[in-house]
């Protein structure tokens, strides 16, 4: 596993951490940028998802595959659902606890732990895409906090390797209940300020990577501009759009989430 991933993470949850100080109960009662969630709904689930990925760390070093969440998604929901009421120093101090315990055991795994599979939401994924999943969600969620934080702040090297990693989930998303597969076509996506050039194809049942010439439509723009696009988030400035600009625009009905 690269080195720089894990010390990654960790300086993205220590800045995270940083941006909760002096966090209050009214702090975490209010909305949060995320539809449907406080601000104490997503400081407790970037507690329990990092309760989970401690999980696949415990289960890794002993060469063993287990499930993110072993309740599935109720349990998910329910750790979610228990930030809405929770008094924000106890949200707080849970969340700094676990991340420091999370940066701690992925620093001493094992070289030959990081392939083992463990049970995502998306079915089984290696470790040491557990732990792409978990910076992506820090840097995420940490926009969604409304505190001041956007996508310009991400860090180069988050997007360097958030990009192309959620690229790759794309065609899953095809699969999502709420996708609209009535929108049918091929999406080139173009970083303008870093190497990097995806295509993707999409059929009423179905979708692929493909090459990011030809295609009917064209996204280009920043690195965060179009990793936040990717994420479902406020890129701040919009991309540039080429080709056919509906079907440009509809790429997050035809590929919902994550």
């Amino acid at each position: 596993m690269d080195a720089g991933i894990i010390q990654g993470l960790r300086v993205s949850h220590a800045s995270l951490v940083a941006r909760l100080h002096g966090f209050s109960d009214a702090d975490a009662a209010e909305p949060s940028l995320l539809a449907g969630w406080t601000r104490g709904m997503l400081v407790a689930h970037l507690s329990s998802a990092a309760s989970a990925a401690m999980r696949c760390v415990d289960a890794a070093a002993a060469g063993e595959t287990v499930p993110m969440y072993t309740g599935g998604e109720a349990q998910r929901d329910a750790e979610i659902e228990a930030g809405r009421h929770a008094p924000a120093a106890t949200l707080v101090d849970e969340l700094v606890d676990v991340s420091q315990r999370l940066d701690e055991g992925l620093a001493s795994l094992p070289d030959q732990a990081w392939e083992t599979p463990m049970l995502s939401r998306r079915g089984p994924i290696p470790m040491r895409v557990v732990v792409v999943q978990r910076w992506i969600d820090v840097e995420a969620h940490h926009v969604d906090l409304g505190l001041g934080y956007s996508p310009k702040d991400w860090p180069q090297q988050f997007i360097d390797v958030a990009l192309p990693a959620t690229m790759q989930v794309f065609p899953a998303l095809r699969q999502r209940p709420d996708a609209d597969r009535s929108i049918i076509g091929s999406w080139g996506v173009v970083r303008e300020d870093g190497p990097g050039a995806w295509g993707l194809q999409a059929d009423a049942d179905d979708a692929r990577p493909c090459a990011p010439t030809d295609v009917d439509c064209e996204i280009r723009g920043a690195g965060s501009t179009l990793l936040a696009i990717l994420l479902g988030r406020d890129p701040g400035e919009p991309p540039t759009l080429a080709g056919d600009t509906t079907l440009a625009a509809a790429l997050k009905r035809a590929f919902p989430g994550p």
